[in-house]
């Protein structure tokens, strides 16, 4: 991997790079953070965009291409960009809770699959980390009774012969140097070695452990055994956190839209598997929330324009006509969008909001102007086409100079 990183034209694209092991991190103090003899963590440092041809997301693209063919030789590669700021929820972020962990990994799988079938993400992965091979050694407790072993006798042993045991001590100066009893190395790697240990009884005789115990390498399905090296938690349930990036690239594509397909698909999962709970989280609910505070912002914002309308026109329908104005600005901002192929976003609902104001304002100097044309004996009709011509450059600066000033 350090070979095709080395193959971006430095200077150009690349600065440097820096391999770390032992350590699964983004950026210090990560909170994501793992560490293990089976991790690792490679960081590239670009140069600036300005001077390069290509951007960011698409060297990625570059990267996960040429060492796809290397996927087989690691339990997994994820590829991830850092953002500048503190850690941000993904746009797909859907947190599933049970304490059947042997569920969640076969629910996780349906939804990853079906992101996978989805044009516009990238990145689709979940948090769950598989730990390393494990051997599963299972006691025979009434063989080992009858021998005079116990099973805390059995796991000192095995311990002692992988992970060694301090026997004694010698000092060296001011130093002590541990003298530790283990397997030689070229015994701690086959399970003919594990079966050849012998454990001592209470009686000081040495009891082969393949007569007390039998070995599980592999679960029902015929599968190498592997550990757990986290387990997460969620409100005090089992969890697991599946998450997606959008491909800025991508056209139509939102996370609010991915969410409610998300949620249309598996709308029936908790009627299939009881127990489970599923939580759409990240940027979407973030999004649906600061959608809600801003829609009571609004409502409030609009009772109280109508109150200074009808306290400066002194009348309760004239402010009444101009609130009325407002849904008609959602025919033009939804053509607008429609048109473009453009999602309607949370700052978009902040646009309209603007928008409404702007609308409000124009509708002020133009209701004015015809309340004080009837007010001079005009009919309607007249007052309205008056206003028309009359209000047309007032309107049209009004509107300019919001525009402008809405702009930085």
């Amino acid at each position: 991997i350090e070979k095709i990183i080395a193959t971006l034209p430095y200077e150009d694209e690349l600065d440097n790079f820096i391999t770390k092991i032992g350590i699964s991190a983004e950026q210090v103090n990560d909170p994501g953070e793992l560490r293990g003899s089976n991790y690792a963590t490679i960081i590239v440092n670009l140069t600036p965009e300005q001077g390069r041809k290509r951007i960011a997301d698409d060297i990625i693209d570059y990267v996960r291409k040429e060492i796809k063919p290397y996927d087989k030789n690691f339990t997994s590669i994820k590829i991830n960009m850092i953002r500048s700021g503190p850690p941000q929820d993904s746009p797909v972020n859907i947190v599933l809770k049970s304490d059947d962990f042997q569920q969640l990994k076969k629910i996780a799988k349906e939804y990853k699959d079906y992101l996978e079938t989805k044009k516009g993400l990238k990145d689709i992965k979940d948090d769950y980390e598989e730990g390393k091979k494990e051997l599963r050694i299972r006691i025979n407790h009434q063989i080992a009774s009858m021998t005079g072993i116990s099973v805390s006798d059995v796991a000192q042993t095995v311990r002692t012969c992988f992970k060694g045991t301090v026997a004694s001590t010698i000092k060296k100066s001011d130093e002590e140097i541990d003298i530790r009893v283990i397997f030689p190395e070229k015994y701690r790697s086959t399970l003919a070695s594990v079966k050849r240990i012998k454990i001592s009884n209470k009686r000081g005789n040495l009891i082969p452990l393949e007569r007390v115990a039998h070995f599980i390498t592999k679960d029902k399905q015929g599968k190498e055994i592997r550990g757990i090296s986290v387990r997460n938690r969620n409100k005090w349930k089992r969890s697991i956190r599946i998450t997606a990036e959008i491909d800025e690239r991508a056209k139509g594509v939102s996370a609010v839209q991915m969410n409610m397909d998300l949620m249309k698909k598996f709308k029936n999962i908790t009627n299939r598997y009881p127990g489970l709970i599923v939580e759409y989280a990240g940027e979407f609910k973030d999004t649906q929330e600061s959608m809600q505070n801003l829609f009571q912002s609004f409502i409030i914002a609009i009772m109280v324009i109508y109150f200074i309308l009808v306290v400066l026109f002194r009348s309760l329908r004239d402010p009444l006509v101009i609130m009325g104005i407002i849904p008609l600005t959602f025919v033009g901002v939804i053509w607008t969008f429609f048109f473009h192929g453009l999602p309607f976003s949370f700052l978009a609902t902040m646009g309209v909001v603007g928008l409404a104001g702007v609308v409000v304002n124009d509708s002020i100097v133009f209701i004015d102007f015809i309340i004080k044309n009837r007010a001079r004996g005009m009919e309607p009709f007249e007052a309205s086409v008056k206003a028309g011509g009359h209000r047309l450059r007032p309107i049209f600066l009004t509107t300019i100079t919001t525009f402008f000033g809405l702009i930085p």
